[in-house]
């Protein structure tokens, strides 16, 4: 087995299909630490290398052009995105913090799932105005996840989103998340009094050591976050996440993927004002916190670390 098969076999798989769009001749720019093509590189056993896919390899898009502002946003719906394999371990700790936590609220709750699965959504009715269980029954082939291929979360968060245009602003949770209490009406209060955004969450904020040149690690929202699901904007961001993930043979994740797009585009001069204004309006906000990544962080580290935070996402 060859060194990069051994300690970062997405990398090959995505080497190969950039390789195989144009020619045998014509590789892939892979770039930032732990990168095997440059000498006395390390691999990082987290994160795969960005991809770079050189502009001779990208087809020119088509220009997108501004038709529009964002309106005023609201919080509409919670979405908690789990698996089946989550919802026999992890979920149960979850659910328990949920229900402890939850507060009256006129918003709708959504639980997706990569297959169907049985969970009592009864227990959610006296706090929701609205609760639904939706199974995507993704097939096997499209719900892998392993280290470095994401085929089945992202299947999982593009179906959701898209099930959820009906709405003006989601969050999304995963069964990682620590809330506290007042976290709801901290959330309702933020979307209603921050004007607009199209991703709006936190960065990372782990122990795990980053490269300021692995822009989709260092720069990217985690996908523990709200969207603006009622825009165009925000579904064409996703809808060329989505293409770029098929284009690198699914090596990463929705999120990571979604900051790719915007730095790809504005690189390569391909409509830069709308990726900027894009980019513009995917923010940060100081009461999610990310750290899923460094399992070995206490939770009483974070939360004197970031006494605001109400949703902290950690392993």
């Amino acid at each position: 087995m060859s060194r990069i098969e051994e300690y970062a076999p997405s990398t090959r798989r995505t080497y190969e299909s950039a390789r195989l769009l144009k020619s045998s001749s014509t590789r892939s720019i892979i770039s930032g630490p732990g990168c095997p093509y440059l000498p006395g590189s390390i691999i990082n056993p987290i994160f795969s290398p960005v991809i770079e896919t050189p502009p001779e390899l990208i087809e020119t898009p088509p220009e997108l052009k501004l038709s529009d502002g964002l309106e005023p946003q609201f919080l509409e719906c919670i979405c908690l995105l789990t698996t089946k394999h989550e919802t026999h371990n992890r979920f149960t700790i979850f659910l328990k913090n949920l229900l402890e936590t939850l507060t009256l609220s006129d918003l709708d709750f959504i639980i997706f799932t990569n297959v169907t699965t049985d969970i009592d959504i009864n227990l959610f009715r006296p706090f929701f105005k609205t609760v639904q269980l939706i199974s995507h029954n993704l097939s096997p082939e499209n719900d892998i996840y392993t280290p470095g291929l994401a085929i089945g979360p992202n299947n999982l968060f593009f179906k959701s989103m898209n099930y959820c245009k009906k709405y003006n602003t989601v969050l999304v949770l995963e069964t990682d998340c620590v809330l506290k209490p007042n976290w709801v009406d901290t959330c309702v209060n933020y979307v209603k009094n921050t004007g607009s955004f199209l991703v709006s969450g936190s960065d990372y904020n782990g122990t795990h050591q980053n490269n300021l040149e692995d822009k989709s690690i260092f720069f990217h929202i985690n996908g523990v976050a709200f969207y603006n699901t009622r825009s165009h904007y925000f579904h064409t961001l996703i809808e060329k996440s989505e293409e770029f993930l098929i284009r690198i043979n699914h090596g990463g994740g929705y999120d990571l993927a979604m900051t790719d797009v915007i730095f790809e585009n504005i690189k390569n001069n391909y409509s830069f004002y709308y990726w900027r204004f894009v980019y513009k309006n995917i923010i940060k906000n100081s009461f999610i916190i990310n750290c899923a990544v460094s399992n070995h962080i206490p939770i009483e580290e974070i939360e004197k670390l970031y006494p605001c935070a109400v949703i902290i996402h950690k392993k």
